[in-house]
């Protein structure tokens, strides 16, 4: 089998080998169903056959959106140390309806739970900052934590449990 190009096929790829790829893509990586779909499309699927595969797949269970929203809150939160903004950005880029995620989000990730984590960030960034001024410290840090999606309240007090302020030469 040699390369794979990123244009579609001109020939129009059998319903069991578009079949065969989405269990092959699923079997690699838990998909969206938007993700499912444009990457068979990619890979040469119609249009038609891609949204019937997922919607196959979708009946059959083998596409679970639950639990990939689950392991993002949980990933987020635990290795990943990111916020809900850049959390509700990566979900809804893969395709998830805003309404399902703002639901998950308010349950599994709460406003109240940000600042754990993001303290838990600063500490393991602010450890890189060393020999630097207050001020470049309190820049750099509130520049990282936005970054990765804390709202500013969080960041101030973050910065302020920490001790940076810009002021303090």
């Amino acid at each position: 089998m040699g390369f794979s190009s990123n244009v579609p096929s001109k020939t129009k790829l059998k319903d069991e080998e578009v079949r065969s790829k989405a269990i092959a893509m699923l079997a690699r990586r838990s998909l969206t169903k938007k993700e499912l779909k444009e990457r068979l499309i990619k890979k040469g699927a119609t249009a038609i056959q891609a949204v019937g595969i997922v919607e196959d797949f979708t009946r059959k269970g083998y596409i679970d959106e639950d639990s990939i929203i689950e392991d993002a809150i949980r990933l987020s939160r635990e290795s990943k140390l990111i916020g809900r903004f850049k959390l509700r950005f990566e979900l809804k880029k893969r395709g998830i309806g805003q309404e399902i995620i703002e639901t998950r989000l308010s349950l599994a990730y709460p406003e109240s739970d940000e600042y754990p984590v993001a303290m838990k960030f600063a500490e393991r960034k602010v450890s890189s900052y060393s020999g630097i001024s207050n001020e470049k410290r309190y820049r750099r840090l509130s520049a990282a934590l936005n970054r990765r999606g804390f709202q500013a309240d969080v960041i101030r007090k973050t910065l302020s449990d920490l001790d940076i302020d810009p002021f303090d030469d």
